[in-house]
């Protein structure tokens, strides 16, 4: 079972288009409680194919028995300072590791 610390950079899978300006992109990280959307700087966007899929990197910054928080770069609409919480179900499930 894969387990989260604090520090941990995890890769966030999220949905990918067009942003405001040429430097940007925005996209949309679909949770099991919602979706999370703002806008990212390309080179922190890493597309994963050509279905407008990829990822960004996030880091964990609390882990509860129930939800994990983590700190997303860019800026978002709908979260504080870049931060969400997801439940440890769905971050298991969709959440990667990063290799140190």
């Amino acid at each position: 079972m894969l387990s989260f610390t604090v520090n941990q950079v995890l890769k966030i899978p999220c949905d990918v288009s067009g942003g405001a300006f040429p430097t940007e992109y925005l996209i949309t990280v679909k949770t099991g409680d919602g979706s999370v959307s703002g806008f990212i700087s390309k080179e922190l966007v890493h597309i994963t194919g050509g279905d407008n899929k990829g990822y960004i990197l996030g880091r964990v910054i609390e882990v509860q028995p129930q939800h994990i928080t983590v700190q997303l770069p860019g800026s978002f609409f709908t979260i504080a300072a870049g931060r969400t919480s997801v439940s440890s179900g769905w971050a298991r499930e969709h959440l990667q590791p990063v290799a140190a």
